[in-house]
C-alpha cells in the first residue's frame, strides 16, 4: 500500500495558533532602555499601519487519523489580524502549511514502514 502525498493534502487538517511575542527575552541580550527605544519605533510604525496591529509567533501543524507533524513555526509576525496571514495569498502561510504537511507524509511515512514488518509472509 502507498501513502499519497497528494491525497493527504486534501485529508489533512492545518492547525493555526498565534502565540504571544515575549520581548522580555530579548532583554537578556540587550541594553533595555534601547530595546524599549526599537519597541516604541516598531509600535509607532504598526499604528500608522495597522489600526489593531497583532505581533506573534506563528505556529503551524497539520494532522490526519490523530497523527500530528512536527510544528513549523514564523516568529515576529506583524498582521493587521490572524485572517490576513492564514489568507491563501500569504506565502509565509502557505509554505508553513506545504512544511507541516510534509512533515506529517514523512512521519506517516516511517509508521508504515514500521508496520509493514509486523505483516506476516
Amino acid at each position: 500500500m502507498a501513502i499519497s502525498l497528494e491525497k493527504l493534502k486534501s485529508l489533512a487538517t492545518i492547525n493555526f495558533k498565534p502565540i504571544l511575542e515575549d520581548f522580555t527575552r530579548e532583554s537578556e541580550h540587550f541594553d533595555p532602555e534601547l530595546l524599549e527605544t526599537i519597541q516604541n519605533e516598531i509600535l509607532e510604525k504598526y499604528d500608522c499601519c495597522y489600526p489593531n496591529p497583532l505581533w506573534f509567533c506563528a505556529k503551524v501543524t497539520a494532522s490526519f487519523a490523530g497523527i500530528e507533524s512536527k510544528p513549523e513555526y514564523l516568529g515576529c509576525c506583524s498582521y493587521g489580524s490572524y485572517e490576513e496571514f492564514t489568507s491563501e495569498r500569504d506565502a509565509y502561510y502557505l509554505n508553513m502549511k506545504d512544511d507541516a504537511i510534509c512533515s506529517l507524509f514523512q512521519t506517516l511515512m516511517s509508521i508504515h514502514s514500521e508496520l509493514q514488518k509486523l505483516e506476516e509472509c
